[in-house]
């Protein structure tokens, strides 16, 4: 007779660790569609404005998007503190926006500094993609861990 586990079963870390992979994975698909939208204001913005205000309005757009879809569907969020959650999202995101920015900004100078001519050429891209990771793993872990911890908490299994 085999036994299987089942996720009621599961020891509390794996249940734990299951559920952050799970709720990682939506986190990225969320992330996905707001980094597209970002992308997409940063370049449109670029033909009118300098690099950081572009860079920050693609940011904010991506934010708020981000925001919508977390909110419900990768933390299943239904508590009764909903604008206190919110709030904890704006704080986490307004910080996420500086270290977003910066990096890009750093990004951007250390491409150009040091990178040969081709690889300047897509500085800008190289550079949108490292704010992004950053930025992504920054807020996966402020929403984890601060913005929506009342909701998950320790050994909860989500």
């Amino acid at each position: 007779m085999t036994v299987r586990s089942t996720p009621e079963l599961a020891p509390a870390p794996d249940r734990i660790r299951d559920a952050v992979h799970h709720q990682f994975g939506r986190f990225v698909g969320v992330g996905l569609l707001s980094t597209l939208l970002d992308g997409i204001v940063y370049h449109l913005a670029l033909l009118t404005v300098v690099t950081p205000v572009a860079k920050a309005a693609g940011y904010l757009v991506g934010t708020a998007c981000s925001i919508a879809c977390n909110y419900r569907w990768t933390f299943g969020y239904a508590g009764p503190d909903g604008r206190n959650v919110v709030l904890r999202c704006c704080l986490l995101y307004a910080t996420a926006l500086i270290l977003n920015v910066a990096a890009n900004g750093a990004a951007m100078t250390v491409l150009k500094s040091v990178s040969p001519a081709a690889l300047v050429h897509h500085a800008t891209a190289i550079a949108f993609v490292f704010a992004v990771g950053v930025s992504t793993v920054y807020n996966f872990l402020g929403m984890r861990l601060w913005v929506f911890r009342r909701q998950f908490p320790i050994g909860s299994g989500q």
